[in-house]
């Protein structure tokens, strides 16, 4: 038996805009797992979104082994890859949303903008 876990972690800022706005802010760490589990030619699948028991998922995925899998699979690696180098900090990304509202509320004052803007890094 062969398993694979992919994991990923997202911090996510996301500004509520009430007519042309700024309303509110949200600020969230999430994390999502999936395992995958290779076993006498056949491939499982299970996932996890936050907190998660290891040995619940592995579970999932072995009940899940109902798809044909007929390749090699590779084994003994560990790949990590970091996108946490973002353009902009929080505190830009509100600075920014503020100008493009600054924008809508002098330049088009009879129209209301409600929406949500949301950075993810």
């Amino acid at each position: 038996m062969i398993k694979e876990k992919y994991s990923e972690s997202i911090k996510e800022t996301s500004i509520n805009v009430v007519q042309s706005s700024f309303e509110s802010l949200r600020k969230k760490n999430i994390t999502k797992t999936g395992l995958r589990i290779y076993k006498e030619g056949m491939l499982g699948i299970s996932g996890a979104l936050g907190d998660y028991d290891e040995k619940e998922l592995e579970k999932k995925a072995l009940d899940n082994l109902i798809v044909p899998y007929d390749y090699e699979v590779s084994s003994n690696k560990k790949i990590t890859e970091d996108y946490s180098k973002h353009i902009m900090t929080d505190e830009e990304f509100v600075q920014e949303v503020e100008a493009i509202l600054e924008v809508c509320r002098r330049d088009f004052s009879d129209f209301g903008l409600y929406n949500k803007f949301k950075d993810s890094k």
